[in-house]
């Protein structure tokens, strides 16, 4: 443990318009990345859906949390699915959920893209 002054305290907050264009820049590398790291990459794009609605920043599962009932329902059932590998519910292997991961990816980023 640390012990002193909170720097953060003092650091200026990031203009939320950095962020979007952080965001925008980095969505389509991340999805790229999509086979072979369903998991983070769902739950990352679910994270950044969060943030361009809200403006906020929350955990990978709480953004998912947030998304799941916003989300049709084979949708939802994939990112619940990413949600429980993520906190250990489940030993996730997407090797037969290639579409289902593609799907979600794809119905993730035309919502951040709506919102960004």
């Amino acid at each position: 443990m640390l012990w002193g002054r909170d720097v953060l305290a003092d650091m200026p907050a990031t203009p939320i318009e950095h962020i979007r264009q952080a965001m925008r820049e980095g969505v389509d590398p991340l999805y790229e990345g999509l086979r072979g790291d369903e998991r983070n990459v769902l739950l990352t794009l679910a994270r950044m859906w969060r943030t361009g609605v809200h403006g906020d920043f929350v955990t990978k599962e709480q953004a998912a949390e947030w998304a799941i009932p916003k989300l049709p329902a084979e949708l939802a059932k994939t990112l619940e699915y990413a949600r429980l590998a993520y906190v250990g519910a489940v030993v996730d292997r997407w090797d037969t959920r290639g579409k289902e991961a593609e799907r979600l990816a794809q119905a993730l980023l035309g919502n951040i893209k709506q919102v960004l």
